[in-house]
């Protein structure tokens, strides 16, 4: 296009400078038919090339000729802004033409732009980028036609040529963008804002540097601003709540927007009569997850304790409905939670449950154990204790032995992995831990004022480990992000906590779990990590949070879940979000304003990941949510692929930031004493807790998130 247009303007531009003015028109005219002729080719191929061939609907065959036909009156309307200005400049002089030029120049790349992306005329009118693609233009044929009668006509051909080049490079890559994202042979579908472009630049920065950003983080009103930007950006890469919708009904009523035994929903369940593609069986789709002949693809980033803390932390807002009485089926688009970041997996879902787990003096109910603290047991004689009848029954519960039964801890979760038993136990030693501070420290409070203090501060305390460990974990950005109540007070995302069922789905980390675990030299696998608690007691808990610091967590993807989460684990999700009739895989992309992919190829390099997908389905946007989120492939830098990536920083931030223990009038020593407020600042990671929590050693017990032997790319 560069070629040909400054071929022809060059020709032309010579031409009427030696009296030859209708030759030069005509060698406009071909060279600018030509670069329209250019343009729309390459308009039609790069389409085809990426989304097929189009279905002649009524509508697609209708849109298409209409861009067709405005991009080719576009092209005829730059012969006569060329001819306009030629004249203006003979007439008026180079400053009144080339400001002529200019305007009528900008407002025909404009009209080609809004035409392929289908956006209104005012919509970009004035850009940065748009704006200096047309100047770049103008400046190169002003240039030219001013060199050329000073008599430096080489130079001219020069300026004419980088002029064009640019303008060409800016607007090509823009329009290589919107090919991108969407099929412009099609009307651009109003339901999804436009992919949010990324800035390569500032990726750049972000993951490099590491230096220039530590000393950013020790300027404060610096590092306030960039954290305050930072997750106001990704947040705002989804539609805040409230969602219109919820898995109660495929339309809005006041029971989708206040009853909340049910999950919410980001997009509309699939309609039923809608045309879908054939759903492979779920056992096939299963199979994608499964471990190839038991080999675990290592995270060369996180450990096994970075899959504890995640079981552990959403188990208490994501709880899928457990189902009634024995054969009750669940009804998998309900969560029993109370949708906060509570502590309910330690101290319950509701107040009957907390107050069977407490005792005097503010403290949760404990007992010691090989000189260490642990909750009290559930179950005396196989049977529960009456004085925990209001606790859920343990998953499994029906089918253990008595011994077994009897060796259960009484906790707010019925949840009893390994992982889940281990921080719910030094969670329940830190309450205690600050109860007894509390009680020292102010003698004139009550038990319950001592309790509930100490439950606040612990619920941030869990939220800053959250967002200023766990979730700079998964980030690869080198700026560490902090928790900071005060930096949002009047955010768009700023409302009532509510869990998505897409954000229940997308935090089935299975992949993570080793298929053995090493533990004082025996080999476990997963099946004896369920319910054991003499594993943790025998153990002890500093020392089995190291085991799990040192040992490699699974990388999150297909093909790396062990069979046992398969059938017990993988099977459940798959069939829960076809239920819940979720959108597509591509379709979650657009929501998150991530370009829809068109090849297998473009979800993985993998190519055992591009045949199973491929085996599946017919194509990718026939792929299913869940199965999509675990295809798509991480960064070197990334623990999450980029879908669940972009989903879980929007769910994370905008529902732990609005915990109502932040508010302005709230995060105060009123709320938490200077006691706590003092702990709460003091407390920066799990290690810090599990420190000050197990027996004293001569040598801290390695307690992380990430390996030791993590090195960046």
């Amino acid at each position: 296009m560069t070629v040909t247009e400054a071929l022809s303007i060059y020709v032309w531009l010579r031409l009427d400078e030696h009296g030859h003015p209708w030759w030069g028109l005509a060698s406009l005219v071909v060279g600018e038919m030509l670069e329209t002729h250019v343009f729309k080719t390459f308009v039609d191929r790069e389409a085809l090339k990426r989304w097929g061939p189009l279905d002649q609907g009524a509508t697609a065959g209708t849109h298409l000729r209409k861009v067709q036909s405005i991009l080719g009156w576009a092209g005829n309307a730059e012969i006569g802004i060329w001819v306009l200005w030629l004249a203006l400049a003979h007439g008026l002089g180079q400053p009144i033409a080339a400001a002529v030029l200019l305007v009528l120049m900008h407002l025909k790349h404009h009209v080609e732009t809004v035409t392929v992306r289908d956006m209104p005329f005012s919509l970009g009118l004035f850009s940065i980028k748009g704006t200096f693609s047309s100047a770049m233009e103008v400046g190169g044929a002003v240039a030219c036609l001013a060199l050329i009668r000073d008599g430096h006509p080489a130079w001219g051909a020069v300026a004419l040529g980088l002029g064009l080049l640019i303008e060409h490079a800016i607007l090509i890559d823009v329009l290589h963008w919107e090919l991108t994202s969407r099929d412009i042979r099609l009307p651009r579908d109003a339901r999804w804002k436009p992919p949010a472009r990324p800035s390569r630049l500032a990726a750049y920065a972000s993951s490099h540097f590491p230096a220039v950003w530590k000393l950013v983080q020790r300027i404060k009103p610096l590092q306030r601003l960039i954290n305050r930007m930072a997750i106001n950006s990704a947040i705002a890469r989804v539609e805040p709540r409230p969602n219109p919708l919820s898995t109660i009904a495929p339309y809005t009523s006041w029971a989708s927007l206040t009853d909340r035994t049910f999950s919410g929903r980001h997009l509309p369940p699939v309609p039923a009569g809608a045309k879908r593609p054939a759903t492979p069986a779920i056992n096939e789709v299963a199979e994608l997850f499964a471990r190839q002949d038991g080999e675990m693809i290592e995270s060369p980033k996180s450990t096994v304790l970075f899959s504890f803390f995640a079981q552990w932390f959403t188990d208490g807002f994501l709880r899928t409905d457990r189902g009634g009485p024995p054969k009750q089926l669940r009804n998998t688009r309900k969560n029993e939670s109370n949708h906060e970041i509570d502590l309910a997996q330690l101290y319950g879902l509701a107040k009957p449950m907390t107050d069977q787990l407490r005792i005097g003096h503010g403290l949760l109910n404990s007992q010691v154990i090989n000189g260490e603290e642990y909750p009290q047991f559930y179950c005396r004689d196989g049977e529960p204790k009456a004085e925990f009848d209001a606790l859920l029954p343990p998953f499994g519960f029906a089918g253990m032995a008595p011994d077994h039964r009897n060796a259960l801890f009484a906790m707010g979760t019925d949840t009893r992995n390994l992982g889940f038993m281990t921080f719910n136990v030094l969670f329940l030693r830190e309450h205690n831990r600050i109860a007894r501070r509390l009680g020292g420290e102010y003698p004139g409070w009550d038990r319950d004022r001592v309790f509930e203090t100490a439950r606040n501060i612990l619920t941030v305390v869990l939220l800053k480990i959250v967002v200023e460990e766990y979730i700079n974990h998964i980030s690869s950005s080198q700026f560490q992000v902090r928790l900071a109540p005060a930096s949002f007070p009047n955010e768009p995302w700023h409302r009532p906590n509510w869990m998505a069922i897409e954000f229940n789905l997308l935090y089935r980390w299975h992949s993570l779990v080793p298929s053995t675990f090493e533990l004082n030299g025996r080999q476990l696998k997963v099946a004896d990590t369920l319910s054991h608690s003499d594993l943790l007691t025998s153990t002890g808990l500093g020392q089995l949070m190291a085991s799990a610091s040192n040992h490699p967590a699974g990388r999150i993807g297909l093909f790396n879940t062990d069979r046992f989460l398969v059938d017990m684990a993988e099977k459940p999700s798959i069939e829960q979000a076809r239920v819940a009739q979720l959108s597509s895989y591509n379709d979650y992309r657009r929501l998150c304003r991530l370009p829809p992919l068109a090849r297998f190829d473009e979800v993985s390099s993998d190519p055992r990941v591009q045949r199973g997908l491929a085996a599946m389905y017919d194509s990718v946007e026939d792929i299913e949510f869940y199965v999509g989120l675990f295809a798509e492939e991480a960064g070197p830098e990334n623990v999450l692929p980029p879908l669940m990536s972009t989903m879980v920083a929007f769910d994370a931030f905008s529902q732990a930031l609005t915990n109502p223990l932040l508010a302005p009038r709230t995060f105060n020593e009123q709320t938490f004493s200077a006691v706590g407020m003092e702990i709460i600042e003091q407390t920066k990671s799990i290690s810090d807790i599990v420190q000050r929590n197990v027996p004293d050693r001569p040598e801290p017990y390695f307690v992380s998130l990430t390996r030791r032997d993590y090195k960046p790319a």
